[in-house]
């Protein structure tokens, strides 16, 4: 059977969210949270929902979170954070910012003496040493983990960790004390409830009986396994074994229960939003049917490589590119091989890139051979047909045609050559265009702020300074410092959209949880500000849009309209379905300083800010943001406005089912 010691490796250390929980409702417990260890609990799953869907939103979330951590000085909720967002880093084959994080979680651990955090940590370092190929380094890692885990009586985690070590074995050859710490990981189940860990243990175990021969015992203990896990909160392992009964049966010729227990793998993992395990499926089935159905199978590895691009998880899209390149080599198609080829070694450390070049170096020549020796049949035939009645003027056709060949192949090769330069100039022309607007904004927004803090701090130094005009600077400072950030992270998410483009996950979603959620995050800024927000809009409401961007947009305008209202003013949000046929328009009012006619129509483009009502630093990137969102979903966003008497701000979505 495959190896199981890479997905052992990624997967054990991570933390799982339920597949049924959608956005709307961890978006509603992060609104009724009160407490910082609620409120980090329900940033986590919603970084790990995120992490599968949507990494902008995920990035979102977790900076916001970490920000709610520093803001509240909550080292705990930073340090469980952060290693949160290690696991997920490591997941999407950002192998170094996330082992740069979770020593950096484990520091925080260690000086809190929180021991299950360390082990945890000590525990995630080691799977990272082990899939490097650091053997010693990660068993050492292991040992420490194992200790601490003792301490603590964790047996949930000391299985995960004997189930690693006997894993990491496995991997190594060494069957005898890979059976010993699968056995030690085993007889830990016995002391912990039932869960997708230990029926991924004991597949692990069935794994062992295969690669020791007996496969009676294997296909018992895999089928044992199943019944285990046909429960709803057992889904991920359930399809895990539908996975290794497919491929036990494949292996074992067995091809049309192969096929059963796959097809029925990838329906349950499509039907729980399991994304990984989805591709997975595919990448399986294309193995079952490259012999007989090499074209169906490539089908089936392109639509598991494009989820693996969806999700950033460049180790399973890795092993997709190099699965269709082993077909194409099978096929002769030895170019399609190199396409194919190419693009895994782009994906892969660097620690491999010789023995990758020499891979990519074979499928060539295979090709440079192939080709060479079709020209050289060719010219052998003709060659024969032609001997006889070969003359001079035979000859003289003959070069004029070459000369005619030569000419048009360098023709060609200018008009190819010529286009591909028209492409590179316009992306030449949309990049400097770019860094002409972040520049831009960089020396109009971001500089001004920072240039204020160090003469803030000059005079936050001087003996001279009061205490009353030192908390004045210190509040002053963390204004500039906030709104530095805050231009930051927008640049960073314009930078990011332009660059890599904006993606639609469009759904039937309930737009009042995100209202709700936004709400309650500005409340601290609305109470300060003495400004009563009010949503006006029904419970039963349901459009069709990206749940990611609607919320961008609710924040964004949210956040505006309480920067421009005076203290002690209203806002109120609203949304019509009856005005427009087909499509929801919402709208969010306030009764503020209102926007200068010569500046409605330039509103929703970047660098047209103005400062609010206390003074609050803008760019203008955040409704731009929110026009490119509205218009991507299908929706069109507008403004009416009269200075000194508020703004109403509309946009409108299409209509849920």
């Amino acid at each position: 059977m495959k190896s199981l010691y890479i997905i052992a490796i990624c997967l054990l250390c991570c933390g799982s969210v339920s597949a049924q929980q959608g956005i709307s409702d961890l978006l509603g417990q992060l609104g009724r949270a009160t407490g910082d260890s609620q409120k980090i609990a329900a940033y986590k799953k919603i970084i790990v929902y995120y992490s599968t869907t949507n990494p902008d939103s995920e990035n979102y979330y977790g900076k916001m979170a970490i920000q709610y951590t520093i803001d509240r000085k909550y080292r705990l909720g930073e340090a469980l954070i952060t290693a949160q967002l290690a696991v997920i880093d490591e997941n999407q084959g950002q192998v170094n910012i996330g082992e740069k994080r979770a020593r950096y979680a484990l520091g925080i651990f260690r000086e809190l003496n929180y021991l299950q955090g360390v082990g945890e940590m000590l525990h995630n370092l080691g799977s990272l040493e082990a899939g490097k190929g650091n053997f010693d380094v990660a068993m050492k890692l292991f040992y420490s983990a194992l200790k601490v885990y003792d301490t603590v009586t964790d047996y949930h985690g000391l299985m995960m960790v004997y189930m690693n070590m006997g894993n990491l074995y496995m991997a190594h050859g060494d069957k005898e004390n890979a059976w010993k710490y699968l056995l030690k990981a085993k007889e830990t189940s016995k002391l912990t409830p039932l869960c997708d860990a230990s029926i991924f243990l004991y597949n692990n175990l069935g794994v062992m009986k295969d690669m020791q021969g007996d496969k009676d015992t294997a296909l018992k203990i895999f089928i044992n396994n199943l019944a285990l896990s046909d429960k709803p909160e057992f889904v991920n392992s359930h399809t895990e074994c539908l996975d290794y009964l497919g491929e036990y049966y494949r292996e074992n010729n067995n091809p049309i229960l192969a096929a059963t227990y796959l097809e029925k793998g990838l329906k349950t993992a499509r039907e729980n939003r399991l994304p990984e395990m989805e591709a997975n499926m595919l990448m399986e089935i294309a193995r079952l049917k490259e012999k007989d159905f090499p074209d169906s199978a490539i089908q089936y590895l392109r639509s598991a490589a494009k989820i693996c691009e969806q999700i950033s998880s460049k180790t399973f899209l890795a092993m997709a590119y190099s699965q269709i390149a082993e077909i194409y080599k099978q096929q002769g198609d030895y170019k399609s091989a190199l396409e194919a080829t190419e693009k895994k070694l782009k994906l892969t450390d660097s620690i491999y890139n010789i023995e990758k070049t020499r891979e990519i170096t074979a499928i060539g020549s295979e090709f440079e051979f192939e080709k060479s020796r079709e020209r050289i049949s060719e010219l052998e035939a003709l060659s024969m047909e032609n001997a006889i009645e070969r003359n001079t003027s035979l000859i003289f056709a003959a070069v004029i045609i070459f000369a005619l060949a030569i000419v048009g192949f360098f023709y060609q090769k200018t008009i190819n050559l010529n286009r591909k330069l028209k492409v590179r100039e316009k992306e030449l022309e949309e990049n400097n265009s770019m860094k002409d607007k972040l520049f831009s904004i960089i020396g109009h927004d971001l500089r001004s702020p920072l240039a204020k803090i160090p003469d803030i701090l000059h005079i936050y130094d001087d003996p001279e300074t009061t205490a009353e005009e030192k908390e004045f600077m210190f509040s002053h400072l963390k204004e500039h410092t906030k709104a530095s950030l805050e231009t930051l992270d927008k640049l960073l998410y314009w930078g990011n959209s332009l660059m890599k483009g904006i993606h639609l996950n469009q759904a039937n979603i309930d737009p009042k949880p995100f209202i709700k959620a936004n709400t309650e995050l500005k409340k601290i800024k609305a109470e300060e500000k003495q400004i009563t927000i009010t949503d006006h809009t029904p419970g039963d409401l349901k459009i069709f849009a990206d749940p990611s961007h609607f919320d961008f947009v609710i924040r964004n305008l949210l956040a505006n309209a309480l920067k421009y209202t005076f203290a002690g003013g209203n806002i109120d949000i609203n949304a019509d379905s009856k005005t427009q046929p087909g499509f929801v328009v919402f709208s969010v009012a306030d009764n503020g300083t209102g926007i200068a006619e010569e500046n409605l129509g330039k509103i929703f483009s970047p660098i047209v800010s103005t400062e609010g009502t206390a003074m609050e630093k803008g760019t203008g990137i955040g409704l731009m943001l929110c026009k490119e969102f509205v218009v991507n979903n299908g929706g069109k966003i507008w403004v009416e406005s009269m200075e000194g008497k508020g703004a109403v701000f509309y946009f409108s979505l299409k209509r849920g089912v």
